[in-house]
Formats: C-alpha cells, sequence, structure tokens
C-alpha cells in the first residue's frame, strides 16, 4: 500500500499496485468505490506522452486541454478528476516528474512524462 496526497489541494489517497502492473486507488471517505487503472492504460499514456510536459487538468471543467492528463484519461472512459491520483502515482514511481504551475504559457499544474 503506497500514501500519497493529490498535488494541488493535498487531499490524502492510497494505492496498491503499480504502474507495471495496474493500480487500485482508494480515495476520499470508504463509500468511494475504488478506481482501478490497468497496467495497459499506464503504458499508453507513458507512451503517448513520453518526453513531453502536460497539463494535469484534473478539474471537471470543460475548458481543460485535450492533450493533458486529465483529458487523455477522459477519453479512455475514466473520470477526469481521477488525474489527481494518477499524476502523483505516476511521480511517486519515477515515470514522471512535477514541472511546476506554468509551462510554456500554460497556467496549472504540469508533469512532465519520462521518456522511454
Amino acid at each position: 500500500m503506497h500514501y500519497l496526497q493529490t498535488f494541488e489541494r493535498q487531499k490524502p489517497f492510497h494505492y496498491d499496485g503499480c504502474v507495471q502492473c495496474g493500480t487500485t486507488i482508494y480515495y476520499g471517505n470508504s463509500k468511494n468505490d475504488p478506481i482501478t487503472v490497468a497496467a495497459s492504460e499506464y503504458s499508453k499514456l507513458i507512451k503517448k506522452f513520453s518526453g513531453h510536459c502536460i497539463p494535469l487538468a484534473a478539474t471537471r471543467n470543460l475548458n481543460r486541454p485535450r492533450e493533458s492528463l486529465g483529458g487523455w484519461l477522459e477519453e479512455k472512459g475514466f473520470e477526469t478528476a481521477i488525474a489527481s491520483y494518477v499524476g502523483p502515482i505516476l511521480v511517486h514511481e519515477g515515470k514522471a516528474f512535477w514541472c511546476g504551475h506554468k509551462h510554456n504559457g500554460s497556467r496549472g499544474i504540469h508533469i512532465c512524462i519520462a521518456g522511454r
């Protein structure tokens, strides 16, 4: 079990597993169902964004960039807000690093996905 916090609001969450084997993410109160992210989804995400800094875009706001972690996860059928958890997991496991609140003129939290 790994215990982390979201980047923006510092909300605690925990997960089982790893990026290579898939994760089960537990968040909020115990009434929330855990979210499962398969290893294959992490692999696709890393392949698509490898070497790029992208907005986290964890908000449910309709103005989020499509080329963001939240936008990509939503396209794959996940709730956009899970970017709040997937981003810190990627950083914790060395697959990405946090690169600040502004990048190339774009505001909001950004993460850089490590190259393959």
